[in-house]
C-alpha cells in the first residue's frame, strides 16, 4: 500500500515493481552497457523534491548501477541529453501502469479505509 507523507507518496511496492520488473531506462542505447543491480532511481525534474527532500515514488524510473552512479555523476539534464531521454515522461508511464498507483489512488479516495 502506498502512504502520503507530508504531502510525498511514498510506495515501497511500485519502487520493488520497478526493480524487479524491469531493465534499466536506458538498456536499448547503443552507447551504453547496463551493469549490475537495478535502482529505482527518482527524477527530480518537476517534482516535488527539494534541498534534501526525495521526490515522490511516483516519479522513479529503473536505471541500472553504472547508469545510476552516472546521473549522479552529470545530472539529470545532461543525462537525458546524453542518451535523449524523457525520464520523468518514463516515470509517469510506469506510474500510470503500476497496480501500486492504483492501490494508492484507492486508498486515498476512501481516506485509509
Amino acid at each position: 500500500m502506498g502512504l502520503r507523507i507530508d504531502d510525498t507518496i511514498r510506495s515501497p511496492g511500485h519502487l520493488a515493481w520497478l526493480r524487479k520488473s524491469f531493465v534499466c531506462a536506458i538498456n536499448q542505447i547503443p552507447s551504453h552497457e547496463c551493469s549490475g543491480h537495478i535502482h529505482a532511481h527518482h527524477c527530480r525534474e518537476g517534482a516535488n523534491g527539494g534541498m534534501g527532500k526525495k521526490p515522490d515514488d511516483s516519479t522513479a524510473v529503473p536505471l541500472c548501477d553504472l547508469a545510476h552512479t552516472e546521473i549522479h555523476n552529470i545530472g539529470w539534464k545532461s543525462f537525458e541529453k546524453k542518451y535523449g531521454v524523457d525520464l520523468s515522461a518514463l516515470a509517469g508511464k510506469l506510474w500510470k501502469i503500476s497496480s501500486h498507483s492504483k492501490k494508492f489512488l484507492n486508498h486515498e479516495r476512501t481516506g485509509g479505509r
